[in-house]
């Protein structure tokens, strides 16, 4: 009864979290967006490093060395870009993202080739690289959509999913 009791807390402490995160991106998208293009730089730049690493530790051993090195490079150049000019970043997020998810499907593309001469499956491999790619384009096409979209989704979510958490821990009556 007592981890129940405890459960609840955590349950409430979580629903109030999500309403508050939930709020701040419906009232605050402006200050969301900023926050957004942060992360999204050290994420991406954070990318590019790791795919550099890797090539390097890999080099001898993949096929198309020089592909994962542009890709690794390209991607680290973005990140870098966009945590040095956020506000650029902010009204051109759309069209980063949709770079980023192009690179995305050439690097797909690139490891399926590889995985072909190893003899395994690529179909999963390709099916990404082909996801990536649309969503690329749809970006191209509608970039002014993603942070709007990203930040009406997130807050909608996350205000609907506090309100749920909230919900159902009430619901239990007999912890009360």
């Amino acid at each position: 009864m007592e981890t129940l009791r405890k459960m609840k807390q955590v349950g409430t402490t979580a629903g109030i979290v999500l309403v508050v995160a939930g709020s701040i991106f419906i009232l605050m998208p402006l200050k969301v967006v900023d926050l957004l293009a942060i992360v999204a730089g050290l994420i991406v730049a954070s990318s590019g490093a790791y795919k550099l690493l890797s090539t390097g530790i890999k080099w001898k051993n993949i096929g198309a060395p020089v592909w994962h090195l542009i890709i690794g490079i390209a991607t680290l150049g973005i990140g870098i870009y966009i945590l040095i000019n956020t506000n650029v970043t902010i009204s051109l997020i759309g069209i980063i993202i949709a770079i980023c998810s192009i690179l995305a499907s050439i690097d797909r593309f690139s490891v399926a080739v590889e995985r072909k001469r190893a003899g395994l499956k690529i179909v999963p491999t390709v099916l990404f690289g082909v996801l990536h790619l649309c969503f690329g384009i749809v970006m191209i096409l509608i970039p002014k959509a993603g942070p709007a979209l990203i930040i009406m989704v997130s807050g909608t979510y996350l205000l609907i999913a506090g309100i749920m958490v909230l919900t159902s821990v009430f619901f239990f009556k007999d912890l009360q």
